[in-house]
């Protein structure tokens, strides 16, 4: 007979609810009682898959339904998906972040959290919106031993600079040329004469999915005589594996957005996150 199981997607008020998956694909979820109570109701989310967002569904009504009320206080969503589908790119297209924004304001919570989004466009598409940075989560002296802070490309080049201001490091600027038919990355530039040699130089972006801007970049600043590449990024998705970034790069720091749990293979999972109270 199938069971309820622990959700490794939603959690109420810091626990995690009960998800049943019928073998017809439908899900049920349960919120145990005692994670229950009037004056606090706070859902937080890990949204890496369409079941995690069905999950979070189903959760809001059953916990609006459970205590009889119409709006919840706050949504915590680490991770917002279809963040990188902010635009229609060509016609017959989906604004995807605009459908996932509708959605989620649909809900009616009070205030949503949303941890380093892709861009301006999410927190703008979304109702009571709160924007948390790695600067509202994490102490600036994580970056003390480095020489540089490299922005990866001009999209991530206004969080660096946010994050350059904040720590009292220099930012360096680079871009990637792509194969306008294949999409492919065909080369590096990095926009300064600064020497290298020697330097500790910390590229820093939102998200790293298959990783291959990030390893094209890492090689030409050792190319350039950095001693260590290190990559700080808000959102692991790493499609290909860590071990795709090597051996460019030296040390990966990423956060728990998406729920990962650390193994073999993985490098340093930042556990502070957006919770209530930070």
């Amino acid at each position: 007979m199938t069971q309820f199981k622990e959700s490794e997607y939603v959690y109420v008020n810091n626990n995690p609810v009960e998800v049943l998956n019928f073998s017809g694909g439908e899900l049920q979820v349960r919120i145990p009682q005692e994670y229950l109570w009037h004056g606090e109701s706070e859902i937080t989310a890990y949204l890496k898959s369409p079941w995690a967002i069905m999950e979070m569904l189903l959760t809001v009504d059953a916990m609006k339904r459970a205590l009889s009320v119409d709006r919840l206080d706050r949504l915590v969503i680490p991770y917002f998906p279809y963040a990188r589908q902010d635009r229609v790119c060509a016609p017959g297209e989906a604004l995807s972040a605009k459908v996932m924004a509708d959605l989620i304001n649909g809900l009616g919570f009070h205030t949503v959290v949303i941890f380093e989004p892709h861009s301006p466009v999410s927190p703008a598409l979304l109702n009571n919106c709160e924007v948390y940075t790695i600067m509202n989560v994490e102490g600036s002296d994580h970056f003390d031993s480095y020489d540089y802070l490299i922005a990866p490309d001009a999209g991530a080049e206004k969080r660096v600079a946010a994050i350059a201001q904040w720590t009292g490091k220099d930012m360096l600027v680079a871009t990637k040329v792509r194969n306008t038919k294949t999409g492919a990355i065909t080369r590096t530039e990095l926009h300064s004469d600064a020497d290298l040699t020697g330097k500790r130089v910390a590229i820093i972006d939102d998200i790293c999915d298959g990783g291959a801007t990030f390893v094209a970049l890492a090689a030409l600043l050792k190319l350039r005589g950095a001693a260590r590449v290190d990559l700080w990024v808000s959102h692991g998705i790493f499609s290909k594996g860590i071990g795709a970034l090597r051996p460019a790069v030296d040390g990966i720091y990423y956060f728990n957005t998406l729920n990962q749990q650390p193994g073999e293979g993985w490098d340093y999972l930042i556990a502070n996150q957006p919770t209530k109270g930070e």
